[in-house]
């Protein structure tokens, strides 16, 4: 399961970089990690948790950069972690969906091989 943990090490690499070109290289890497894995109902539970928290951290860095702004503090740095939350919630969203059709198709067995 050596891809899993990849995988997992690329989720949070990507979870806290706020650079835009590595952003680019870790999703580009954390997707095609993901299509080797192949699609499966566990990843696409996995996917689909991976959303839930982000939309969690969302809602925590939003109350975070009002109360910040409140108080006249900068924010910068809070808002550049919630625009790379965003993007990973876009990003796992996307895969969710291109996930839900692979395994529906496959379920349905129309994803399998003829002889």
């Amino acid at each position: 399961m050596i891809a899993g943990h990849y995988v997992i090490r690329c989720r949070a690499q990507l979870n806290n970089e706020t650079d835009p070109a590595k952003r680019i290289a870790l999703r580009r890497l954390l997707v095609e990690e993901k299509d080797r894995l192949g699609a499966t109902f566990e990843l696409l539970a996995e996917v689909q948790q991976v959303i839930i928290d982000c939309k969690q951290r969302i809602a925590e860095l939003r109350y975070l950069v009002g109360n910040m702004r409140i108080d006249g503090r900068d924010a910068s740095v809070v808002e550049g972690w919630l625009e790379a939350q965003k993007d990973l919630r876009a990003l796992h969203e996307t895969y969710s969906r291109k996930l839900q059709s692979k395994v529906h198709y496959d379920d349905a067995g129309l994803g399998a091989k003829r002889a």
